[in-house]
């Protein structure tokens, strides 16, 4: 079984986005978008038209209008909208997202007015899956090999501390009846990486220990994520291993500057197998290639 995984891509940056051609090519069984499907706001004040936090002052028609517009010209790149008509053909489609296509840099739920909130989540609803509804964000999907879980880490989100909230309780009940499952592997899909980036779950003690404990009751667990416009593989320690890929920065710049040098090309691609998991983290500098024996949950030297 393949799984292609990526996150950040902004239209405005790359308005012709190839890296879609090479997911397409590779012919994964699904496609996971791990969140900055768009981007409502990107850069600092003076380097860009709608800097960090702008979509804060949108009244809520402004900022429907605003997000529907870059919803419908990131669908319309013609590579991206081939590769998803492709796997929407294969019942392989998934998404969750982050912080820039929820509202705005850093954007957490408790934080945000619910008029704007209850405004993204249909609209994302409408493009990831077709039907403009109000429908939770996660949810989980099986397939051969793998139950795959999207979490929500921004709607319910309170701002950092030692007892804040990120999933909110009913999310956690979702995640805990998920994880009972017959299939080999978990893939649990966050928009945040667990310890990395200005917004992760070690930010959230109570939340990251209780991920960590929950996560810790099944075997062959990997974690993706995106956010942090870079590929990583890495392994948690503990009770249990977890390994976690991230893939970001599909089509955005490593931070805005419009320099070439600077763009990521970046997607990811697993692959499942009885005795074996490929992880593949591609980049315009070629594939790093990392493989975890299936029966000891280990990598491979």
């Amino acid at each position: 079984m393949k799984i292609a995984f990526a996150s950040c891509m902004r239209r405005e940056s790359f308005p012709e986005q190839p890296v879609w051609r090479e997911v397409l090519a590779a012919d994964p069984d699904c496609l996971l978008l791990l969140g900055d499907l768009i981007y409502m706001d990107y850069g600092l004040p003076g380097l860009s038209p709608e800097p960090r936090g702008a979509p804060r002052a949108y009244d809520e028609i402004k900022f429907r209008q605003v997000m529907a517009a870059k919803y419908a010209a990131q669908w319309a790149e013609p590579n991206f909208r081939a590769l998803v008509e492709h796997m929407r053909a294969k019942n392989g489609f998934l998404a969750t997202w982050d912080d820039h296509d929820f509202a705005w840099n850093g954007a957490r739920g408790k934080s945000v007015p619910v008029a704007k909130r209850a405004v993204a989540r249909k609209l994302f609803n409408r493009w990831v899956y077709g039907q403009e509804t109000d429908a939770e964000v996660y949810r989980y999907a099986d397939f051969a090999l793998a139950r795959v879980i999207m979490l929500d880490t921004r709607y319910y989100a309170e701002e950092p501390g030692p007892e804040a909230e990120l999933l909110g309780e009913a999310q956690w009940r979702f995640l805990e009846r998920a994880l009972q499952h017959a299939r080999p592997y978990t893939v649990v899909c966050s928009g945040q990486t667990i310890d990395r980036g200005f917004d992760s779950w070690a930010q959230y003690p109570k939340e990251y220990q209780r991920l960590r404990a929950l996560l810790a009751r099944r075997e062959q667990v990997l974690v993706l994520s995106g956010d942090i416009h870079r590929n990583r593989f890495a392994m948690h320690n503990g009770a249990s291993t977890i390994f976690e890929a991230t893939s970001s920065g599909a089509a955005v710049n490593l931070v805005n500057l419009p320099f070439g040098i600077t763009a990521r090309r970046n997607w990811g691609l697993i692959e499942l197998g009885e005795t074996d998991v490929v992880v593949e983290l591609n980049s315009h500098r070629g594939t790093v290639r990392h493989q975890i024996d299936a029966t000891s949950w280990r990598e491979v030297p």
